[in-house]
């Protein structure tokens, strides 16, 4: 069976977000903010105005490499320097899932929420289902939170198992 797995970032007040996670098949970001009109999607290859998977597309996406997805930009209250993910086929592979997610943003005055969920479908199978997870979160000023999922059903940005929750609070130097 193939499984899904999702990692959701939340960046409140102001500060830089540093994480490193897991996931596969044709990986998406999803970058909201406070303020924003409406939330970024941007897909491994893909250009603004791409469908994919019922989301529509309205960000380039500025990795050419396979498996990679990145872009930068203003959204909301922030202003997101890089934001990149990487999974198979550049890291891993759909029976050895691997993701990794960094990030970068700063807020104006006014503050807020800053959040980017990666997903990816596609993994498996792997022999004995999830058998482990690792991941870090770090970053300067604010408060952050981290979020996993896994989800059995193969579906995007889906939030159906929790596999992690982290949090951590910085004054800012």
């Amino acid at each position: 069976m193939k499984k899904t797995l999702l990692k959701s970032l939340a960046l409140a007040a102001m500060g830089s977000l540093f994480v490193a996670g897991t996931a596969m098949a044709v990986p998406m970001l999803k970058v909201s903010a406070t303020g924003a009109a409406e939330d970024i999607y941007m897909a491994d290859g893909m250009s603004d105005g791409a469908t994919y998977a019922g989301y529509n597309i309205n960000a380039d996406d500025d990795a050419s490499a396979p498996g990679i997805v990145s872009g930068s930009g203003e959204l909301g209250n922030f202003i997101y320097a890089f934001t990149t993910a990487f999974t198979k086929p550049s890291l891993g592979n759909a029976s050895v899932p691997e993701m990794h997610l960094a990030g970068g943003a700063s807020a104006g005055n006014n503050g807020g929420t800053f959040t980017v969920t990666f997903s990816e479908t596609d993994f498996g199978p792997m022999a004995g289902g999830l058998t482990g997870f690792l991941t870090h979160l770090g970053a300067t000023g604010g408060t952050q939170s981290l979020q996993a999922y896994y989800d059995e059903g193969n579906s995007l940005f889906a939030t159906t198992t929790q596999i992690a929750d982290l949090s951590t609070s910085t004054s800012q130097a």
